[in-house]
């Protein structure tokens, strides 16, 4: 994970998990298939944050990713075909819930957890 990759299936893993895999690295996401115990686990920082990760509606993952890039809330809302003060409550709601302190430390929390 560290040496940039955006998904990872053991091949003892089921097909589904390649075609889930190939699926959400083409919508921009990463996915690592769950590996036996005796494998690489996560630590508990990188656990507590995907939890929070998981907590995420699709949209306020979407918007939380655009605004790691550094993106404007009106840019947003253009692509999303939003409006700006929708993007500003996604936003809000976000911060909320992955309990950063401001919209500045959303870059380092998606570099993190490889999001962006």
């Amino acid at each position: 994970m560290r040496a940039g990759a955006s998904a990872y299936v053991s091949k003892s893993n089921d097909l589904q998990h390649l075609h889930k895999a190939v699926q959400a690295v083409m919508a921009g996401y990463s996915y690592f298939a769950k590996l036996p115990s005796s494998s690489v686990s996560l630590n508990s920082l990188q656990r507590s944050e995907k939890d929070l990760i998981d907590k995420l509606s699709d949209r306020e993952l979407t918007i939380f990713q655009y605004l790691a890039r550094g993106m404007s809330n009106k840019a947003i809302a253009e692509i999303m075909n939003l409006s700006h003060k929708t993007v500003s409550t996604y936003k809000t709601r976000t911060i909320e819930k992955l309990n950063v302190e401001s919209p500045v430390h959303l870059r380092d929390f998606a570099l993190r957890n490889h999001l962006i």
